[in-house]
């Protein structure tokens, strides 16, 4: 009971990670959120190795493990190796913790739902006071050290588990999604709107178990769509755009705001496929950049910071998550959304990158809600098959 209270709190403040008190251990900064899981996967191994439960490890552990693996790789080859180091720590090692100590948790409907309700809690209460701020500064700003990408990511993990859950459907709900659904316009994440907008067609995709040719689709369409900007950069150069507009309304609403972006992004591919070159099979590690730490694009990102190998690998945990998903897709609208909202966060990452801020958190938060779930279906549909066979 403890364990499971510690992790509703780890995963209450989850969206205020960057705004409470941190703890300095050595070189390392520890905030609560980090802290709170740390000390939930430590649990997690020793009732592990100190009794009977079974982790079930499958082929995506596999993979999630070899991904740390490769990075620790590409950090230790990196012209710095502290501040690969430090971004990894957030980047990939915390966001993998978070996945292994939610499937091992995770293990009753009650848990499971009581965890995403204290997740969505977390992030209601940061709405709250997100929407407060925006309507002080009337502006595009970070909120609580959370950028705008971040503060978007938030909506749009608490609007897919509301809607698609059926949770709206009481004061509570209608409430954290009025407010999910403000911050999401405000945050003007032109990506996230669209993927708001055609997430209903999405959502009865994947749940008639289409989810693997989607992938099968949405990789490849990606990775030719980012070559031909690279090689047309020049096509979407803007004519006339006022960066001072970049923060209001008219970042969604002018077709020469897109542009800008799209022009500006460009050219960090084009950066970006350089050092991959430098260092094609381990990658260069995560590197914080003059201007930005990210090329603003998943297939660059694993190509510059992985390398090969860590693009392959980055590749199969995804097709294997979503292949072992399929499985259970058509039975549960958990597993359905929580395919959903990692779609959402791969397109928008098309063009925002995957490898920084609040994303990785969420892609490995959603797996391992999506593992735990399917775990749980999995041993339901089993006990009723015994049962009907008795």
């Amino acid at each position: 009971m403890k364990i499971n209270l510690l992790l509703y709190a780890t995963l209450l403040i989850l969206p205020f990670y960057k705004s409470t008190f941190t703890i300095e251990v050595g070189v390392a900064t520890l905030d609560p959120y980090m802290i709170g899981i740390i000390l939930l996967a430590l649990m997690g191994l020793f009732i592990n190795i100190f009794s009977k439960k079974t982790f079930g490890f499958n082929v995506l552990d596999l993979f999630i493990l070899l991904f740390c693996v490769t990075y620790l790789c590409s950090i230790l080859l990196s012209e710095n190796i502290l501040s690969s180091g430090y971004l990894a720590v957030h980047s990939i090692f915390i966001p993998v913790i978070s996945y292994f100590v939610l499937k091992s948790f995770l293990i009753s409907d009650s848990i499971y739902k009581r965890s995403l309700f204290f997740i969505l809690a977390g992030i209601f209460l940061f709405s709250v006071i997100g929407l407060a701020y925006i309507g002080f500064t009337g502006t595009r700003e970070m909120i609580l050290n959370i950028p705008p990408i971040g503060v978007a990511t938030f909506a749009v993990f608490s609007i897919c588990n509301l809607v698609y859950s059926g949770w709206w459907k009481n004061k509570f709900g209608i409430v954290s999604l009025a407010l999910a659904l403000l911050l999401l316009f405000f945050s003007f994440s032109r990506v996230y709107l669209l993927g708001i907008l055609g997430s209903p067609i999405l959502y009865l995709f994947v749940k008639r178990g289409h989810v693997v040719k989607l992938f099968t689709f949405i990789f490849p369409f990606t990775l030719i769509l980012t070559l031909l900007l690279v090689v047309n950069y020049d096509y979407f150069k803007p004519t006339k755009f006022e960066a001072s507009k970049e923060k209001t309304v008219e970042r969604v609403l002018n077709i020469e705001s897109w542009k800008k972006a799209l022009y500006a992004r460009a050219h960090t591919y084009q950066e970006g496929i350089k050092n991959f070159k430098k260092k094609p099979f381990f990658g260069t590690g995560l590197y914080r950049g003059e201007k930005v730490i990210t090329v603003h694009n998943f297939h660059i990102e694993w190509l510059e910071f992985g390398g090969i190998l860590g693009y392959i690998i980055c590749t199969g945990i995804f097709f294997v998550y979503f292949t072992l998903q399929k499985v259970v897709v058509k039975k549960d609208k958990f597993s359905t959304l929580n395919l959903c909202i990692l779609i959402i966060i791969l397109s928008n990452s098309v063009t925002n990158g995957i490898m920084h801020g609040l994303m990785p958190y969420f892609v490995f938060i959603t797996m391992g809600f999506g593992e735990a779930r399917r775990k749980l279906v999995e041993t339901k549909i089993a006990k009723k098959m015994c049962l009907e066979g008795s």
